[in-house]
């Protein structure tokens, strides 16, 4: 630590370094220094994290290997000197970074980092350092972060520029000044009268087709899902991400080398996915929960706070999981299959809920909360707040879904787009960012086990209908979409026969 106070020239600036070796070469972290003068009243504390680089937490500085020291208190960044062997000035701060390699001998480690606890209370965090060596040995050359970066603590600090790992490129970002710009063509509003009236059924089942041919998504009310429970999953969400302090946050983590894990997360594709060039991140954090079959079902692993959280998300999964079979028959009957043709070709349901929170972003126009994709499962049933930010994909325009806080969003998803055969499209959608408010939404994805194999329904090919789609387990699906990423519709789009 290095009191803000201090003079430079007398004090002494910790120094870092860890080293091993792993494999044919050893595996080390370079040493930072860093000083400062009484002018910055914005070095507080300072985390150490592998790979050479500090997990920032607020009022910290961010530093890695050809990366910026960014001052989050002040909202200002300069660039970082690499290879310096002299103290230099740099826009005004008087910082210094010198990196070395030391012998194997010598290694020295932090035993704890400090993090705030509410305005100005600064807590010790142990780091276990014999986890962490395992976990370097088990991952060879990879980075391994112990605490990383979530875009809800960039956007709180008050960062006046987004890090360039989060800037989308030209053509996919939204316009400058046409965020939540509501084009005059609304998704489908669909009463489904409970399900269960016999008399309105043969026109609801028309309205269905029709929405899943034109658009792949539409909204249903009346979907027997009480009103008051679309809340409290809205409310348990946004709590856990507004009031939970980060400490807590940080014990439900899910594994950032395994995608789609269980747990609170910033990126979610496999990590070669995210060493190419061309992956941005998203402006989200989420939390995602493993609901379905019950066997996957372990509400230990979810928020305790608040109190209610676990038996909320669970009462969800359960109502939701009906609306999805139910929805399944109504769309296999608008293609004059057998209202089971559907649902039996998915198998049992392999839910997950994800609670997706988009924190306030400086720049908007740079960035996407979520990039351009197409479900990888059967079905989705989404739920957002009253901010709004979801966009589809339509007739080559970006079309904002306003909020509906009684409605349910149904988005069709791959599966379902190679079961017809393409009779009904996948929705091709994304997410925008705001600078002003914070939003959230709840997804519900109903996918198929990794061990099915999708195919074409028999019902739906003929002579003049051949197969459009190749057949692929869905496993395989899973893992070429987490490798490739995202990308629009790519992925289904690989699975047409020439």
């Amino acid at each position: 630590l290095i009191n803000k106070d201090s003079n430079p020239s007398a004090a002494q600036p910790p120094q870092f370094c860890h080293m091993a070796n792993y494999g044919k070469q050893p595996y080390f972290f370079m040493e930072v220094t860093l000083l400062t003068d009484t002018m910055i009243s914005g070095l507080k504390y300072i985390t150490h994290s592998l790979g050479g680089k500090m997990a920032v937490t607020n009022n910290a500085y961010s530093i890695g290997k050809g990366k910026k020291v960014i001052n989050l208190e002040r909202t200002r960044s300069v660039d970082m000197l690499e290879n310096a062997s002299s103290p230099s000035d740099v826009a005004e701060r008087r910082i210094v970074s010198h990196q070395s390699v030391h012998s194997l001998e010598h290694v020295v480690r932090p035993i704890f980092c400090r993090d705030f606890e509410g305005e100005n209370n600064l807590i010790d965090i142990p780091l276990d350092w014999n986890k962490l060596d395992s976990e370097v040995e088990k991952k060879g050359m990879e980075e391994v972060d112990i605490q990383m970066m979530r875009v809800q603590s960039l956007s709180e600090a008050g960062i006046a520029e987004v890090p360039t790992q989060y800037i989308q490129p030209p053509q996919n970002r939204p316009p400058v000044n046409d965020h939540l710009k509501l084009i005059d063509n609304n998704v489908p509003l669909i009463d489904v009268f409970g399900f269960e009236d016999s008399e309105h059924r043969d026109s609801v089942r028309k309205l269905i087709g029709d929405a899943c041919s034109q658009w792949g998504a539409f909204h249903i009310t009346n979907h027997g899902v009480p009103i008051e429970l679309l809340d409290q999953v809205r409310s348990v969400g946004l709590s856990f991400f507004k009031d939970c302090p980060v400490e807590e946050k940080l014990k439900y983590a899910c594994d950032p080398s395994s995608p789609a894990s269980q747990g609170y997360g910033s990126k979610m594709l496999r990590p070669e996915a995210e060493a190419e060039t061309s992956t941005v991140l998203d402006w989200r954090d989420y939390f995602d929960h493993h609901t379905l079959p019950l066997s996957r079902r372990d509400p230990s692993r979810w928020p305790h706070f608040p109190s209610n959280y676990r038996q909320v998300v669970a009462h969800y999964s359960d109502k939701l999981k009906m609306v999805a079979q139910k929805l399944l028959g109504l769309i296999s009957e608008s293609l004059g299959l057998p209202t089971s043709c559907i649902e039996d070709a998915v198998g049992e349901f392999y839910q997950n809920i994800t609670i997706s929170y988009y924190p306030a972003c400086p720049q908007p126009h740079l960035t996407l909360g979520l990039q351009s994709h197409s479900d990888m499962g059967a079905i989705t049933l989404l739920i957002q707040d009253h901010v709004g930010g979801l966009q589809l994909f339509k007739d080559s325009q970006w079309i904002t879904v306003p909020p509906q806080s009684h409605a349910i969003l149904v988005l069709l998803a791959d599966q379902i787009e190679i079961i017809t055969n393409g009779k009904y499209r996948s929705a091709q959608h994304r997410a925008i960012t705001n600078s002003s408010s914070p939003r959230l939404s709840v997804a519900t994805f109903h996918d198929p086990a990794k061990r099915v194999k999708i195919s074409p329904a028999l019902e739906l090919i003929s002579n003049s209908s051949p197969p459009k789609y190749r057949e692929v387990y869905y496993g395989d699906y899973v893992s070429s979409w987490y490798t490739k990423g995202p990308e629009g519709k790519r992925n289904i789009d690989a699975l047409i026969n020439c």
